[in-house]
């Protein structure tokens, strides 16, 4: 079976270009892949506050406002644990790689105290917290997949080079002729 790009009755003359699928996959997840997940969550972020905000009324923008903020100061921390400290070219002592993970366990059980207090106290809701939470993680799995479908399609066609002559004369165009046809 022909595609239309290869095939000998092709009316476009249309070149199928080199291999885009492993140099789409190079720069879906490439060096800014995490700053377009947080601009991307942001986005998201805001119009559906105001979806909810709208709907559900402050206590789940509240709600969702924390649970993405306590997700995106998670992935942000992840961030740079690996940028700097997880390296061939730094070396680290594991003494301060265990104090450093044992002091986020203590922040992050306050912000989930903080968290669990604005619950119980009805300022936020549980529900926007839990859906504020899954948002990054739904951004990271939506960017993922659609990384890998671009990168499973053919190369886009290209047209084939044409010469810039089209073949137009001014005669073509028979410009004040018809005029003189009719008066003769």
């Amino acid at each position: 079976m022909k595609i239309a790009a290869h095939s000998d009755n092709n009316p476009h003359g249309m070149e199928i270009g080199g291999n885009t699928s492993e140099e789409a996959l190079r720069e879906q997840y490439g060096e800014g892949f995490i700053g377009r997940v947080y601009r991307t969550t942001l986005v998201v972020w805001a119009i559906t506050a105001l979806i909810v905000s709208g709907r559900f009324g402050p206590a789940a923008l509240v709600g969702f406002t924390l649970g993405t903020a306590i997700a995106l100061g998670s992935l942000r921390l992840i961030e740079l644990t690996v940028r700097n400290l997880v390296r061939p070219d730094v070396q680290i002592q594991a003494r301060w790689f265990r104090v450093l993970c044992l002091v986020k366990l203590p922040v992050l059980t306050i912000v989930m105290a903080g968290a669990a207090w604005a619950v119980m106290s009805g300022r936020a809701n549980v529900f926007a917290l839990v859906g504020g939470v899954a948002l990054v993680h739904a951004v990271i799995f939506l960017k993922t997949v659609s990384g890998l479908l671009v990168a499973s399609l053919p190369p886009l066609p290209r047209p084939a080079r044409q010469s810039l002559d089209f073949g137009f004369r001014i005669s073509d165009f028979r410009l004040g002729r018809r005029n003189e046809r009719r008066q003769t």
